[in-house]
């Protein structure tokens, strides 16, 4: 039996069971305006998705650059995320 799974049954009213989410999102795997990540020194916020394009800033700097979204999740896959965007 296989016990770790990314949905749990959640009972709403008798008899009556719906799947919801048990886990928050990965923002190194979907990226969403407002989440923030690091590696390193290297700390990222995205300030916009445009279907598969991420723009992202860093701290205290005004530029922004944009990466497709395969090169975010290679970036970010062994990143620390510091805030997760609701």
């Amino acid at each position: 039996m296989h016990t770790d799974t990314a949905f749990e049954l959640v009972e709403d009213a008798p008899g009556v069971e719906t799947i919801s989410p048990r886990r928050q999102r990965d923002p190194r795997l979907d990226p969403q305006p407002g989440d923030i990540l690091v590696v390193d020194r290297d700390q990222r916020e995205v300030l916009d998705r445009v279907q598969d394009s991420i723009e992202y800033g860093f701290p205290n700097r005004a530029a922004s650059r944009w990466l497709p979204l395969i090169r975010w999740q290679a970036w970010a896959r062994l990143a620390d995320v510091r805030k997760v965007a609701p």
